[in-house]
């Protein structure tokens, strides 16, 4: 196997060419520039309507309009718009990319779906502006620069400081059309409307009833999965860890019942420094639910390759670095998985970002002065996780507790009184957090110290809900998140399949943010609510025990290398270049730090060679 493996990019296409639509202010309708993969069309009520993704909710659409079935899903959703107007993305359900030209209201409207699961960019050229599901398509346009977004590079080889816009993309004169919203393009401007926030500001979030919360979870979750099902033969990425288990139980269950397929499991069985048992779990769920499996151990799945180099090796053909360094492990398991007649891939993602309860509670357990809540929250997270039990004390009680308390209590007190003080004591806070390295171009640096004072400035307005509920919001929020499931849907497009996450999905999204922290910790573990289901429908595999498995102890063993890429590579002239760090600096820090053999070193070199990989084809 590990001799036979194509490499990277023999897996994914360099170049995957997407629609291209462009809107002239003077004509009635869209213009198609380019369409290489059937973007769906209609006109209806004198408006052209572009949809391309999926829609959920169809049928109750059709019903709602009197629609007939062999419309196209672009031909009801321009008979829903003349209906609905500006009501048109609330009325939608599905993964979809959404443009709209509307000649009597002189405007176009560009949304995209609540989570943002479906792309959609655009970018102005020659006094049009041009729509794309594809950042490549778009600079490849004529009158579309090509120049790179430095700041935003510089932002992000510091792995803590993504604070841009949410619209920016790594080109100047491209954006996104954020996610859960409606871009209105007019003569005079553009305006944005947010049309879905299941946490919105300035608003007490609306718990869900704890008595009903594991059968509405149980119930959403199904719809979800079944979502998927549908869209064609699937395959999971099958981990050790509960979220993906839980997809599989879900989805086995439903595809029995409705006569479908059974799922294959795709498993990759990674180096167990933490002896957790990792593969042998994936087995034990994979012959337990009666899934077929393809299980490659990571040295058989990258062919023999090292994962930097492999990864790297994707980077630099990706429109965007890549967020996912395991990704290329999968690219393997994918391909198997076509041959196996298996168009869907599913996955486990988001499971950690809406189940889990985040530390910044703490904060307002300590405002409460509510011991006993911070004690169960200890103890809740050093039965569900691998961390050590001071540190995770020490977290608890100073970092996300009471140093979040004081702070927030001495911002308050500094925004009353002396606001000059505290943009002061903001811009000291930022510089002191900025590595030396970074930004050697004077400009660039300035630019980043304003933009990260300003964000800081922003974050310290006070927010209705307290640390807990502030950040359900900024997760939803972080950019971060959008880049995620940008590059999920760009590994489905080039391997020529559909990956989909039922825990990215809305519905099921919009019910979590929605559930009270007791309810997530519920026995007092992480994750109850998954735990609490697992134990029933798998009986037998105490996975309501199980902690979650992590990859912190597998970077040791990949200091060689990382060390072999950075000397390759020698080290990051292109970002040097380009005033992104000081390519000397940056040299001297990481070469200190691969002889000592510190494990946080491989990340540091992943971060920015990820980056100089992707930057050095297009300088």
């Amino acid at each position: 196997m590990a001799t036979t493996t194509p490499s990277a990019t023999q897996l994914v296409p360099e170049i995957v060419t997407s629609w291209v639509v462009e809107h002239d202010p003077e004509a009635a309708e869209l213009q198609l520039r380019e369409d290489h993969d059937g973007a769906g069309f209609a006109s209806f009520g004198g408006s052209t309507v572009l949809f391309t993704g999926a829609l959920f909710n169809r049928t109750e659409l059709a019903r709602e309009v009197g629609a007939a079935d062999e419309l196209s899903d672009a031909e009801l959703v321009a008979r829903v718009y003349a209906r609905r107007r500006d009501g048109i993305a609330e009325a939608l359900n599905g993964t979809y990319a959404l443009l709209v030209r509307d000649p009597d209201r002189d405007a176009l409207l560009a949304a995209r779906d609540r989570m943002g699961l479906h792309p959609l960019f655009y970018a102005d050229a020659d006094g049009s502006t041009l729509f794309s599901d594809s950042i490549e398509t778009l600079v490849r346009q004529p009158g579309v620069s090509r120049a790179l977004n430095r700041r935003l590079l510089a932002l992000h080889v510091w792995p803590a400081w993504w604070i841009e816009d949410k619209d920016e993309t790594y080109y100047e004169s491209v954006r996104r059309v954020v996610a859960g919203t409606v871009l209105t393009f007019r003569r005079g401007g553009r305006e944005m409307r947010r049309y879905w926030n299941p946490a919105p500001p300035g608003r007490q979030v609306e718990w869900v009833d704890e008595d009903d919360a594991m059968e509405r979870f149980e119930a959403t979750l199904s719809e979800a999965v079944t979502r998927c099902l549908h869209r064609g033969s699937t395959a999971l990425c099958l981990s050790g860890g509960l979220d993906s288990i839980s997809i599989a139980s879900f989805a086995t269950d439903i595809a029995a019942r409705e006569g479908l397929p059974t799922p294959r499991a795709l498993s990759v069985e990674f180096p167990d420094p933490d002896n957790t048992g990792e593969a042998a779990i994936q087995r034990r769920v994979a012959a337990h639910l009666g899934m077929p499996q393809t299980m490659m151990t990571l040295h058989e799945a990258l062919g023999g390759q090292g994962l930097l180099p492999r990864a790297l090796e994707v980077t630099r053909t990706w429109p965007v670095p890549l967020l996912g360094i395991f990704s290329p492990a999968y690219f393997t398991l994918i391909e198997e998985a076509k041959r196996d007649g298996r168009t869907v891939i599913m996955t486990g993602a988001g499971g950690d970002n809406w189940l889990s309860v985040a530390l910044e509670l703490a904060g307002d357990l300590v405002g409460r002065l509510d011991l006993v809540g911070l004690l169960r929250l200890w103890y809740t997270y050093q039965r569900s996780y691998r961390t050590p039990r001071a540190l995770l004390l020490r977290r608890i009680l100073w970092k996300y507790g009471v140093r979040n308390v004081l702070a927030s209590g001495e911002q308050r007190l500094l925004r009353r009184r002396a606001p000059s003080l505290l943009v002061a004591q903001s811009a000291r806070q930022v510089e002191r957090a900025m590595p030396a390295w970074l930004a050697s171009d004077r400009r660039l640096r300035t630019d980043l110290v304003e933009l990260a004072t300003s964000r800081k400035l922003e974050e310290l307005k006070p927010r209705p809900g307290g640390f807990y509920v502030n950040e359900i919001r900024r997760s939803l929020d972080h950019p971060i998140l959008a880049v995620d499931l940008e590059e999920a849907f760009e590994k489905g497009r080039r391997l020529g399949v559909e990956i989909r996450m039922p825990y990215f999905d809305a519905d099921l999204v919009d019910l979590l943010c929605k559930t009270h922290p007791r309810v997530l910790t519920k026995g007092d573990r992480s994750k109850s609510l998954v735990r609490e289901s697992m134990a029933s429908r798998l009986r037998g595999l105490g996975l309501e025990r199980q902690k979650k498995i992590t990859t912190g102890n597998f970077w040791p063993q990949k200091l060689a290398e990382a060390t072999a890429c950075w000397n390759t590579f020698d080290g990051v002239p292109a970002l040097g270049e380009l005033g992104i760090v000081d390519a000397a600096a940056v040299r001297t820090w990481i070469d200190e730090m691969l002889a000592e053999r510190r494990r946080a070193a491989v990340p540091f070199v992943w971060e920015l060679l990820d980056h100089e990989a992707w930057v050095r084809p297009r300088l």
